[in-house]
């Protein structure tokens, strides 16, 4: 019998990965906002995180491992909407997927009535048919006193004139 000479081969991978798919992007308050997103392919170990203020372009914050959360600073989420989108990168040539489909927080806006305030804000971008709950915060903690399927609430129940009240929206994916 006899042997052939040994040869060193590094196997390489062109195949990009699947996208990430964000779960949701939450403002946390003025001027931070969470992304939480799902790694969908097992040989990404980077995302590359990006981020745009609506009528602005998007543009790289932060390349990270393995986590699924990520806050981002030093934003401005009472004038504008952000939206965030997601790219998995592979671990063995760099491969980059496809843009996770970008997902936009809601901006709410209000404004004072007589003896009511009218809500109305930017629709989340990225849940299909999203439902919205109207919160108040009273006593120290945030109470649901409605809900909308479009992108206005007007709240005149037991409301003080002069008395400011605090609102947020929490968007439910349908």
């Amino acid at each position: 019998t006899t042997l052939s000479d040994s040869v060193r081969l590094p196997p390489f991978d062109s195949l990009a990965p699947g996208a990430p798919r964000i779960q949701r992007l939450s403002i946390l308050s003025d001027p931070k906002a969470r992304l939480n997103w799902l790694r969908t392919d097992s040989s990404v170990t980077r995302h590359e995180l990006w981020l745009k203020a609506r009528g602005h372009a998007w543009r790289i914050i932060d390349t990270v491992g393995l986590q699924n959360t990520y806050t981002f600073t030093g934003l401005d989420t009472r004038d504008s909407q952000y939206c965030a989108r997601i790219i998995g990168i592979d671990s063995c040539a760099n491969n980059a997927s496809a843009f996770s489909k970008p997902h936009c927080a809601v901006q709410l806006e209000g404004r004072a009535g007589n003896l009511e305030n009218i809500l109305s804000w930017q629709a989340y971008e990225g849940f299909s048919n999203p439902s919205y709950e109207v919160q108040i915060l009273s006593n120290g903690g945030w109470q649901i006193i409605g809900s909308a399927s479009d992108t206005t609430y007007t709240d005149s129940v037991d409301l003080t004139c002069g008395v400011t009240e605090r609102y947020r929206i929490r968007t439910i994916s349908g």
